[in-house]
């Protein structure tokens, strides 16, 4: 099925990662039955995974596509520790994401799921986030976080920080929380009527 190469898991992916590119896909909306789940073929090829697939398809009824990949989850990984992704992020599109898979694994035992943007952004989901960041950030990003007070959803602190970068981008890319960590290409412009591939600092020092 053509549903299967677009929500397969990906080699290399993180499996955290993997079930939020699945969510903000739509795979909660594709209803299958245990027919159709098997026409799917194989949708990992994480060993653990695909045994627990193989399982849960050969239940009777209608299920989503995302119900079913994350039943499989929780059984595969008792511990959300084997979800998250673990590796240092640097951009503020990956530190986006970051939070949005612990949204995501939150989520996994909980009935009525309203989806990672909706779920409380926790003081461990916090530590989490910081251990993770780049050491010159963690300062910054500790007290930009905390700037939005408790009982704050992980939609608003993601829409803080991508308007952060943003304005970061657009102002100054050499200075803010995510200077550090940007490419040249993403601090300099084209010159007009030079060749392509050659840039020019928007900032001159």
């Amino acid at each position: 099925m053509e549903l299967a190469k677009v929500y397969k898991h990906e080699v290399g992916e993180n499996v955290g990662e993997w079930l939020l590119r699945m969510w903000d896909g739509g795979a909660d909306s594709v209803q299958l039955n245990a027919r159709e789940a098997l026409c799917m073929g194989q949708l990992t090829l994480h060993p653990q995974l695909m045994q627990v697939l193989r399982r849960v398809r050969e239940i009777g009824g209608n299920f989503s596509l995302f119900d079913m990949v994350q039943h499989a989850i929780i059984v595969a990984f008792p511990s959300s520790n084997d979800i998250e992704p673990i590796s240092p992020w640097s951009k503020p599109r990956d530190a986006i994401t970051r939070i949005r898979v612990m949204g995501c694994v939150v989520g996994l035992n909980k009935d009525n799921w309203e989806g990672p943007d909706m779920e409380e952004f926790t003081a461990r989901m916090r530590s989490r986030f910081l251990k993770s960041a780049p050491m010159e950030m963690k300062a910054s990003l500790l007290s930009l976080l905390g700037s939005l007070g408790n009982n704050v959803k992980v939609h608003q602190r993601t829409t803080y920080l991508a308007e952060i970068g943003e304005l970061e981008s657009e102002s100054n890319p050499r200075k803010g929380v995510f200077a550090a960590n940007r490419t040249r290409e993403e601090m300099v412009e084209p010159i007009e009527g030079e060749k392509q591939g050659k840039f020019r600092n928007k900032t001159r020092l």
